[in-house]
């Protein structure tokens, strides 16, 4: 039986991308019968994406602050999608 197996592959494209690969991940999670109690809740995982357009959109401009708080809201975002993959390999390989 072939085994299923989420990657990190998200942990590499560009920061202004990664809004778009998370809000789809997040779609395909939610009223999900499989993962139905994730180890984060999809309100957390939504409030890290909004945050992190947001600081895209703060860090248009520049600025070395804004663009700091970008990095740090990617990193943020990053990190709990990677638990998230966690979660998932946990209930793929239950089946």
């Amino acid at each position: 039986m072939k085994t299923i197996i989420a990657l990190l592959d998200f942990v590499t494209i560009p920061i202004k991308t990664k809004p778009t690969y998370f809000k789809n991940v997040i779609t395909h999670l939610t009223n999900n019968p499989v993962y139905t109690t994730p180890d984060i809740p999809l309100e957390t995982l939504q409030l890290a994406v909004d945050n992190l357009e947001l600081a895209i959109l703060a860090a248009a401009d520049g600025s070395r602050p804004a663009v700091s708080a970008m990095h740090d809201s990617a990193d943020a975002a990053t990190l709990l999608f990677k638990n998230t993959v966690g979660y998932v390999n946990t209930r793929c390989s239950s089946f």
